[in-house]
C-alpha cells in the first residue's frame, strides 16, 4: 500500500502555483490585510455598541473573497430566518440554548470534510475534495 500518494498529488498540483505568488513579501498586500482586519474589528466594535447597526464584519470578508456569493447566500438566509424565529417565538433564552446546536452543525460539517479526506487517503481513491474544490 502506497501511503502519501494524495499528499504528493497536492504537492505537485498546487505548490508550483503558490511558489510564484508567495516567493517574496508583499508590503502593499500586508497593508491591505492589516487595514481590512482593523476595519473588521471596528465594524465588530460598532455592532456590539450600537443596537441595529446594519453592517456586519462577515460581509466584508464575503464581499472581498474570490468565491461566488451564491455559495453562502442560502446558508446565511436560513441562519437569519432561524435566528429570527428563535428570537421571535422563544426569546433570548431559546436563542441562547440553540446556539450550541448551530455551532455543532458547523463543527460537524468540518469534521465530515476531514473524514472524506482521510477516507480517500486511506482507501487510495479520489473522493470529494472538501477544502480544495475552489483552487483549480
Amino acid at each position: 500500500m502506497q501511503y502519501g500518494r494524495s499528499g504528493r498529488f497536492m504537492y505537485e498540483q498546487f505548490l508550483p502555483m503558490w511558489t510564484g505568488v508567495y516567493a517574496y513579501g508583499d508590503a502593499r498586500g500586508l497593508g491591505v490585510l492589516t487595514g481590512s482586519f482593523a476595519f473588521s474589528c471596528f465594524l465588530m466594535f460598532l455592532r456590539a455598541r450600537i443596537l441595529g447597526f446594519p453592517l456586519h464584519p462577515i460581509g466584508l470578508a464575503v464581499a472581498n473573497s474570490n468565491h461566488d456569493i451564491t455559495d453562502v447566500v442560502f446558508p446565511v438566509f436560513v441562519a437569519s430566518l432561524l435566528k429570527g424565529l428563535f428570537l421571535h417565538y422563544g426569546g433570548l433564552r431559546a436563542y441562547a440554548q440553540a446556539v450550541p446546536f448551530f455551532l455543532g452543525l458547523i463543527l460537524g460539517d468540518l469534521v465530515m470534510g476531514m473524514v472524506w479526506i482521510a477516507g480517500g487517503f486511506l482507501l487510495e481513491t479520489t473522493t470529494y475534495q472538501f477544502f480544495f474544490d475552489r483552487l483549480r
